[in-house]
């Protein structure tokens, strides 16, 4: 030990252990761990390659082969990489946390991400404030900050969209480069790659959503509405809505429900020739849904 630095390993902190070195209090247990550590305190490199290019580092904790094998700066450090290879390639990286083979990876720039699972943003390069838990959540993002993915696969295939949440196995899998999202449910998704500011809670499989409350708030303030004009179409256009009760397919009891079929909905207004109207909205892939306040 040298300036209360213990290295165990071949060239495991050998700039660190020089009489020219400033790095102290340093653990390297591994073949090349921290091995060109020459300023920097409360380091723990525990693998081969792990924190070995770092020379000018703070508090980072790395486990397993190239563990934050890159980071270096003076205004770095502080970083947890528990796994293979976990935020190998941080160089510029801050506060990250990355548990998991492979999670955060290809970070090279980036403040307060956590990855909890193997691959989690896997391929983020320059990004801050994400979270990821479970496999592969989150694994393409790139660019994108502050968004949130709980779950198996969920917000895969986002890349570079921000402030999404998916909460759930598969949530919001397709989202590409949306904003401002929110998913609660396994595999579902908000009906294209490419949406910003939408509420999705549930999938397919639910039949009922129940809560204690004695009705929905929905903001409707004239100073949040522009364009405002009477409805061109009266009477006529309710008398063409076509009122139906029907069954669920995944009902278990069989209960009915009154109301409407979207298509049914969607022919009658466009024989009303009413333009850019939200009253029918492309729900999920090839699934219609009515937008019921409009009623």
């Amino acid at each position: 030990a040298t300036k209360n630095n213990i290295a165990i390993g071949l060239e495991s902190l050998n700039n660190g252990l020089l009489d020219t070195s400033t790095a102290e209090q340093n653990i390297a247990l591994g073949r090349f761990a921290l091995t060109n550590l020459a300023i920097g305190r409360y380091n723990i490199g525990l693998g081969t390659r792990a924190l070995e290019n770092a020379t000018n580092t703070n508090q980072n904790v790395a486990l397993g082969y190239e563990a934050l094998n890159s980071v270096n700066g003076a205004n770095t450090g502080f970083n947890v990489a528990l796994g293979y290879q976990a935020l190998k390639n941080g160089v510029t990286i801050l506060d990250n946390v990355s548990v998991g083979r492979s999670s955060l990876s290809n970070l090279t720039d980036g403040v307060s991400n956590i990855g909890l699972g193997r691959q989690t943003l896997e391929k983020a390069i320059n990004t801050s404030y994400n979270i990821g838990v479970g496999l592969k959540a989150l694994q393409n993002i790139t660019t994108g900050d502050s968004n949130i993915a709980i779950g198996y696969n969920a917000l895969e295939s986002i890349t570079s969209g921000e402030r999404n949440i998916a909460i759930g196995s598969g949530s919001s899998r397709t989202l590409a480069t949306g904003n401002n999202n929110i998913t609660i449910g396994a595999n579902n998704n908000l009906g294209s790659t490419d949406i910003s500011n939408n509420v999705t809670i549930g999938n397919s499989d639910h039949v009922n959503y129940r809560m204690w409350t004695n009705g929905w708030v929905t903001v409707s303030d004239q100073s949040l509405k522009n364009s405002i004009t009477e409805i061109p179409v009266g009477l006529n256009f309710i008398r063409s809505l076509r009122p139906v009760e029907y069954i669920y397919n995944n009902e278990t009891n069989q209960s009915k429900t009154f109301g409407f079929i979207a298509q049914d909905v969607n022919d009658a207004v466009k024989k009303s020739n009413l333009k850019n109207v939200g009253i029918v909205q492309q729900f999920d892939q090839n699934i219609l849904g009515l937008r019921m306040n409009d009623f």
